[in-house]
């Protein structure tokens, strides 16, 4: 079952108010703005009634009438008998006096406000409104069938305080548009027409109204409903959907009630039927987030994002709409102009700006505020009920900004915990996206793209998104150190007692007097190089092991830690190799000074025996660490950001690195069998031992290189290199 907290649905009630108060303000009489009121709203009477008072303020304030609160002193007594009246609608009062040339004194507001004197002392030099500046006319109306200009008005969309929305043809292209007619001048079709993304209502041109100071705004017509059609219908059906039937129930049902025809043979449409419902929302917040991220590349920031101004296709593809264009991130606005949308789907700094008490500063708002509303919507249609709901009703404006930011701070709790990876990872990316302080959040739209489209593959989701109790979370938890300690030098002992096998037998063979002297000189080069070995893996692994952990907090990785777990098994397969090879030109040397009859051959077969197991000690490291590097500790580096402008490079470089490493590891088994018909003194045991330990190792070599390959497609897929 589904529960939807009364106190939420006041505000689109009071939008709605609003909406019919635009057409008789200002009032005769104050007694006309209480009957507006219906008594459905009694709950939010006093919250309904401030804010028709202060559009009735402001409308007068435009028709040249000094109407100030005392004109409304009949019905403020009703709901405020004691006198204390709320901030916002004494700031109110305030604005007005200054738009009309009056300057209010500090002291006689504090002695006409006793109850406000603390939060008016410092805020009157830069008081503002809070509300929306009503438009200077009704939107012009049209009748169906009539034709304006190019267009012949087919029926109406919708209708709101700034403008009317008809779905009209445009004869001379011969195409359906949505006509968005409105007295409001702006540069809207200008910054609108800059985006051309198939996730953003195309916006095409706009023309006056012949014979009237009215605007046409002409855009794509998309035909498939709301995604607050489909978050009302799951709530009037009072059960969270297991697919995507819900989604094309919905837009079917806005076809129809449209007059257009539904498609149910569509392919798009059986596979988004097929789609669980955790990647429904998925799939719709990826394509959502990649076209808001494309507005942000043009500057334009959206600021009313809320389910009514997203709109869908017949296919389900959903489109951005709506744009409020005073956003664009390089213009200059003021706290009123933030009120631009539903404070239901603000973000917390959104909120403090329009906040009378707070007065947050209106360019600290930034793209993340955008993301943080897309979240809000993603969790509410996930989830069939909203992130965060009040339990109480609020009486005035500053109150229920002040409400929504509190329970802003309050812990996400789920109505139906995730189940299965992709839920698991939406939740995870929606939690984090969600987060109170911007910095937690990802760094823009593409990286919460980026995220989305993994919870889309339950293979990615693991890789980002390992279950606590995987090995990948397991070995992430697990000192960095040890875990690539034992893989690098596991293959190293190995590679040691074969040497160690083969040399004394070739010494046993042709100098049994040197046997003494060759065990002291093994020990002791071994014991340098394996103390050299493990102080040069910590000095590579330890900054590793830091990123890991300061990623694993949230933070974001710099290029060079990025490279660093990139280059983790080439570095150490550089490293083994060299000090093989010092070790093989060391023991012969040592020996040949203790022995003079120790001559050229004994030192040549030394060195290539080295040579070869250093190379079986350095393959298996780099095929080992490099899996681990990409399957366990990159995913980790970039989780937060989602972002890897060298990716490609690195990708490439590893590719070459990992095919040449693979020949070697085919080489391996062969250059044995030549060491070993060498010396066939060797135990036939150890010897089928050694050949069969290097096959295994040559399959496990190929495996790993596949498994590297995948990885790096995953990650040029998921990962943004912008």
């Amino acid at each position: 079952m589904i529960a939807e907290n009364t106190p939420e649905i006041d505000f689109d009630e009071l939008e709605l108010c609003l909406e019919i108060a635009l057409l008789r303000v200002p009032v005769a009489s104050p007694c006309e703005l209480s009957d507006l009121i219906s008594p459905e709203a009694a709950a939010g009477r006093p919250l309904f009634l401030c804010e028709l008072i202060k559009l009735d303020m402001c409308k007068a304030s435009d028709c040249g009438l000094r109407r100030y609160l005392d004109f409304y002193e009949p019905i403020l007594q009703e709901e405020f008998p004691d006198g204390c009246l709320p901030l916002d609608l004494v700031l109110e009062e305030i604005q007005i006096q200054r738009q009309l040339g009056e300057l209010p004194r500090s002291s006689e507001l504090q002695l006409k406000y006793p109850h406000l004197a603390h939060a008016l002392d410092g805020m009157l030099t830069h008081s503002e409104s809070i509300v929306r500046q009503a438009p200077s006319n009704i939107p012009a109306s049209f009748l169906d069938g009539e034709k304006i200009d190019d267009f012949d008005i087919l029926r109406t969309l919708g209708q709101g305080a700034f403008a009317r929305v008809y779905l009209a043809r445009q004869v001379s292209m011969q195409r359906l548009v949505a006509l968005k007619v409105s007295f409001h001048r702006s540069d809207e079709s200008i910054v609108l027409s800059q985006l051309d993304h198939a996730n953003v209502v195309r916006v095409y041109d706009q023309r006056p109204v012949p014979e009237s100071s009215a605007t046409m705004l002409y855009m794509q017509y998309v035909p498939g409903g709301t995604l607050s059609d489909v978050i009302q219908r799951i709530k009037d059906q009072q059960q969270i959907p297991h697919n995507g039937e819900a989604l094309l129930e919905s837009i079917n049902a806005a076809l129809l009630a449209a007059g257009q025809q539904v498609n149910e043979d569509s392919p798009i449409q059986e596979q988004l039927r097929r789609k669980t419902w955790g990647e429904v929302v998925a799939t719709l917040g990826y394509q959502l987030a990649l076209g808001l991220a494309h507005a942000h590349d043009q500057s334009v920031m959206h600021r009313d994002i809320k389910p009514a101004n997203i709109l869908l296709t017949i296919d389900g593809v959903p489109k951005l709409a709506d744009f409020n264009v005073s956003f664009a991130a390089d213009a200059g606005s003021n706290a009123a102009a933030h009120f631009g949308g539903s404070i239901a789907y603000m973000s917390p700094e959104q909120l403090n700006v329009i906040s009378p008490s707070q007065r947050g500063a209106a360019d600290e708002l930034d793209k993340r505020s955008d993301l943080y509303a897309l979240a809000l919507v993603l969790w509410e249609l996930w989830q069939s009920r909203r992130a965060w709901q009040a339990d109480t009703v609020v009486t005035n404006w500053n109150d229920a900004v002040q409400q929504q930011l509190e329970i802003r701070k309050k812990p996400l709790v789920t109505t139906r915990p995730a189940k299965l990876p992709i839920e698991f990872v939406l939740e995870k990316t929606l939690r984090i996206s969600l987060a109170w302080s911007r910095d937690e959040r990802p760094l823009n739209c593409y990286a919460l793209a980026a995220k989305l489209k993994t919870a889309l593959n339950p293979t990615v989701a693991h890789l980002f998104e390992p279950p606590t109790h995987s090995w990948q979370s397991w070995l992430v938890r697990l000192p960095a150190v040890l875990v690539t300690a034992i893989i690098v030098f596991v293959p190293n002992g190995i590679a040691c007692v074969i040497n160690f096998e083969f040399n004394e037998s070739e010494v046993s063979r042709n100098l049994p007097e040197l046997l003494e002297y060759f065990g002291f000189v093994s020990l002791m080069i071994n014991a340098v190089a394996f103390t050299f070995g493990v102080l040069l893996h910590c000095f590579i692994i330890l900054p590793i092991q830091q990123s890991v952990r300061k990623s694993s907090g949230g933070q974001t990785a710099s290029q060079p830690e990025i490279n660093q777990v990139w280059r983790l098994g080439f570095q150490s397969a550089l490293l083994g190799g060299v000090l093989w090879f010092i070790a093989g030109l060391v023991f012969p040397i040592t020996l040949g000074w203790v022995e003079p009859r120790f001559r050229f051959a004994e030192s040549a077969s030394f060195f290539l025996s080295l040579a070869g197991c250093g190379a079986m000690a350095c393959i298996y490291p780099f095929f080992g660490l490099s899996l681990l590097s990409l399957q366990a500790f990159y995913p980790v580096l970039i989780s937060h950001s989602m972002n890897d402008p060298g990716l490609t490079k690195r990708v490439r470089r590893l590719r070459a690195r990992a095919n040449c490493f693979l020949f070697a590891a085919a080489l391996v088994p062969l250059t044995l069998l030549g060491m070993f018909l060498l010396v066939p003194e060797l135990p036939r045991l150890f010897q089928g031992l050694c050949l069969l330990s290097t096959a295994i190792g040559l399959v496990i070599s190929f495996l790993t290189h596949q498994r590297l390959l995948t990885l790096c497609q995953v990650f040029l897929e998921v990962v943004d290199e912008q």
